[in-house]
């Protein structure tokens, strides 16, 4: 297997924060590529390869992730949808493709209501969003609680890097991930301390807030505003975005299909990076000879 080819890093500032850029290079049309909670762009780097050399993958690290700035606030939904417009009006980026996951996923769907003019087709992989109806019942509130309560006590620090993969190779939320993925999470998701330790570059707290946000987020009055064409992603086993869900989304877009990919997870950017570039690449291309 060829290694991927390493992007060149960019700083972008745009609201107030300085955000850090992924650049693969290459002419091809540029394909914004936007993590998850708590992630970091750098575990793109197996799908931008697949994607190379007809487009141009740029993966945003959001704020608060991988090399970007950490403020002390800026984490509701429509924050992250901004910088995402952000980005793309500081690179001049003319209706790029955009391929988000989870958090990303609906911070783009967000940033596509916002200005619609502004993008071309979206692939959502397993976007975190509350049911159109009654999202009191979707999420319990004792879970929402554990799950905030996990990710403030995370353990942030690791002796080694060898050490770090072993632990999350052990834990149910890394054990579908490809040992590939993994090894990029440990590689660039933390940084070496004075002491000879590894850190989390994400900050307990803000992978928190994520997950605080989430109910009181109401994505739906922007929904009916995306003109672009999306293509809406879920993975057959995900215990995050049903598929009842994933129907009224793809019901409620102007312009909305769905696939259902079997016997995978949430985490199905990490499980299957070849094959979320290879439907990337489908559907990207059905909407340019479409155009042609």
């Amino acid at each position: 297997m060829t290694t991927p080819v390493a992007p060149t890093l960019r700083r972008i500032p745009t609201n107030g924060v300085v955000l850090a850029l992924h650049d693969w290079g290459g002419a091809g049309r540029p394909v914004l590529l936007v993590h998850g909670n708590s992630f970091l762009g750098r575990l793109w780097d197996l799908t931008a390869h697949a994607l190379l050399p007809d487009y141009r993958p740029l993966a945003l690290d959001l704020r608060g992730h991988g090399e970007s700035e950490v403020p002390p606030e800026g984490y509701r939904r429509q924050d992250h949808a901004a910088d995402i417009l952000g980005v793309v009006a500081a690179l001049e980026l003319e209706r790029p493709f955009v391929l988000g996951h989870s958090l990303g996923a609906i911070a783009t769907l967000l940033a596509a209501g916002m200005q619609p003019q502004r993008f071309g087709p979206l692939v959502l992989i397993e976007p975190v969003i509350r049911p159109k109806v009654r999202p009191e019942g979707w999420l319990p509130t004792g879970r929402l609680d554990q799950l905030v309560e996990q990710a403030r006590r995370r353990r942030h620090r690791w002796p080694s890097r060898e050490a770090a993969i072993a632990a999350y190779r052990t834990r149910p939320a890394f054990a579908s991930w490809r040992p590939e993925v993994l090894a990029l999470y440990v590689e660039h998701g933390f940084r070496e301390t004075l002491s000879g330790e590894i850190e989390l570059k994400c900050p307990g707290w803000v992978e928190a807030f994520g997950y605080e946000v989430t109910p009181s987020t109401d994505p739906w009055p922007l929904v009916t505003q995306v003109t672009a064409p999306v293509l809406v992603v879920r993975g057959e086993r995900s215990t995050v975005f049903s598929a009842a869900i994933a129907a009224d989304l793809v019901a409620t877009l102007p312009c909305g299909r769905l696939i259902t990919v079997p016997d995978r997870s949430h985490a199905l950017p990490m499980e299957e990076p070849e094959l979320v570039a290879s439907l990337a690449r489908a559907f990207f291309a059905e909407w340019s000879a479409a155009r042609a």
